[in-house]
């Protein structure tokens, strides 16, 4: 017997119902799925519309590991370019530019450098401290 006299009468609305319901609460939760996941790339996200250039910036926070040194900055604009993005110091320059971010974020300095907002962990290849006003 195939699945049409499964169910009789008032059994096989029932059971329509639910299976609509079931599907009708797959189809939310997956919406709210997508909703989520988009709602924390664009929180984590640099701009998208912002080109390569020079910025002035605050140094959020400053790492080493995997062979490579990392910057994480946030655009000193109103309003940002981008905030709390991590860039990666050039391998050429590295300690010199890990000397001079630790020297900018504990004097409370900026820095200007030349990065590219739309990709994350994009080289850093020029950045010079700004004195403290």
């Amino acid at each position: 017997m195939g699945n049409e006299n499964k169910y009789s009468g008032m059994e096989k609305i029932e059971h329509t119902i639910k299976e609509k319901g079931e599907n009708s609460m797959k189809v939310k939760r997956a919406i709210l799925a997508i909703v989520i996941v988009g709602g924390l790339l664009g929180i984590f996200a640099p701009a998208a519309g912002a080109a390569p250039a020079w910025f002035y910036c605050t140094v959020n926070d400053i790492g080493l590991g995997f062979g490579s040194g990392y910057v994480n900055l946030t655009d000193s604009a109103s309003p940002p370019a981008f905030s709390h993005v991590w860039f990666t110091l050039s391998p050429d320059y590295r300690k010199e530019f890990l000397a001079m971010v630790l020297t900018a974020q504990s004097n409370g300095s900026t820095v200007l450098v030349y990065v590219d907002p739309a990709t994350e962990y994009y080289v850093i290849n020029a950045l010079y401290v700004q004195p403290v006003k």
